[in-house]
């Protein structure tokens, strides 16, 4: 009994409040999303699309780089905050050093590969040194949002992601202007606001409220039976869902390199901006998908009520995607008529298709990873760069943007199965032990 008295109240149940965090980290998606696509239509008119490839080509690498340092750690915060008590700031600052020592590494990689690969860019040097800096400064842009969803504060990240994309608008025509036809007028006219929003959130809304303590954490899920922080189930979970998660986000995110370097740059610059466009469609399962693994881990929760969760995605999905499809030639034409002409329209419809099978695989990583089950998450990975690569190098040279669509979609068919098979096989075991 007296236990039961020690526990805090639960008003709603782990449906409701995954639905109430949802919509907060979806209403931050949505001005990102929104801002955004004018910053990449802002992009398209100021940049020609042979200049634009290059452009999105080290755009790709950085931010690919960035989620192999960020992702597994990020999601090491998302189920470990609301289940660390008193141990919140050692868990805090175990993950900002892993961050920045893995991007120290990946984006010196990703600029030493970008230099040789895109032989025809100017300043290589300068190129991978940006490439470097821009890894560890987006590493730490990627790291804040599930931090903040950690300690119960999603509200916040929508207070900050806008402002960083309308801070974008503003810059990218003052950095052409500056920079001409140099490479390194996209990664110039982000980071700047990216590292603003950084120093925003870590210093003045992450750390006075993890140093006072549960009371002040806001919404967050704070589990009944806190765990503290344990360095070897946290490196453990880190090096497991890093190299998962960092190898399904940076295989993804890098095919837009991959395009320009193996079909040229025009075909890369179609292909990344109807990547950004398509990738819309994603923001649905990730916040689902985050807010459900913070919960269920406070909850020490099964399987359950994942698959309920991935059918409403799925239907959320499954429309967005039927409508970005139709308005997909008003949305290209505004970008410029090369966009509409090359096959643009083709482009999107498999990327939203894709966008649709992968929401079965986003939602039962979210539960995978409430439980710390990350072995099933590598094994996901694996097998999607597997398909990943000889499907783009056989694809990507021969049809160009579609073919690195085609690509995608050969991926996210194989972790489709995979997520449904796990999602119906969780269902049964909870009402198995129901």
């Amino acid at each position: 009994m007296s236990v039961e008295l020690d526990r805090p109240p639960r008003p709603r149940g782990m449906p409701a409040r995954v639905r109430a965090d949802s919509l907060w980290i979806l209403a931050g998606y949505a001005i990102t999303g929104g801002t955004g696509f004018l910053f990449w239509v802002l992009a398209a008119r100021l940049i020609a699309p042979e200049r634009l490839g290059y452009e999105t080509a080290v755009y790709s690498v950085f931010t690919a780089a960035a989620a192999i340092a960020a992702s597994g750690v990020g999601d090491a915060l998302l189920v470990m905050l609301p289940t660390a008590g008193p141990d919140r700031l050692r868990l805090l600052r175990a993950a900002v050093l892993t961050t920045l020592g893995v991007g120290l590494v990946t984006g010196t990689l990703a600029g030493v590969a970008a230099a040789f690969a895109l032989e025809s860019i100017d300043a290589p040097i300068r190129t991978g040194l940006l490439i470097l800096a821009g890894t560890l400064i987006w590493s730490l842009f990627v790291l804040k949002d599930p931090t903040l969803q950690g300690i119960g504060r999603a509200r916040d990240t929508l207070l900050l992601n806008g402002p960083v994309n309308v801070a974008k608008l503003g810059v990218l025509p003052l950095v052409a202007l500056w920079l001409g036809t140099q490479v390194g007028m996209i990664p110039v006219a982000v980071l700047p606001a990216a590292l603003v929003a950084v120093v925003i959130a870590f210093g003045v809304m992450v750390l006075p409220r993890v140093r006072r303590g549960d009371e002040l954490l806001g919404d967050a899920a704070v589990s009944s039976r806190p765990r503290g922080f344990d360095r070897r189930v946290f490196t453990v979970f880190v090096v497991r869902d890093g190299i998962a998660s960092g190898l399904y986000m940076a295989s993804f995110l890098v095919v837009p390199f991959a395009t320009t370097w193996l079909a040229g740059p025009e075909q890369g610059a179609l292909l990344a901006l109807c990547f950004q466009i398509g990738m819309m469609l994603d923001l649905v399962a990730l916040a689902f998908g985050a807010s459900f693994s913070a919960h269920a881990a406070a909850d020490d929760a099964t399987g359950a009520h994942a698959l309920g969760l991935w059918l409403r995605v799925l239907a959320i999905v499954g429309g967005g995607a039927v409508l970005l499809v139709a308005v997909s030639p008003v949305i290209l034409g505004i970008l410029g008529g090369f966009y509409l002409d090359s096959g643009g329209v083709a482009v999107i419809a498999i990327l939203a298709l894709g966008g649709v099978l992968r929401t079965a695989w986003e939602i039962r990583g979210a539960s995978l990873r409430a439980r710390h089950r990350t072995t099933t998450l590598l094994v996901g990975a694996i097998v999607q760069v597997v398909v990943l690569v000889p499907v783009g190098l056989i694809a990507i040279p021969a049809w160009g943007a579609v073919g690195a669509a085609v690509t995608v979609l050969a991926a996210t068919v194989a972790l489709a199965v995979m997520g449904l098979v796990g999602l119906l096989r969780d269902e049964r075991r909870a009402k198995a032990a129901a």
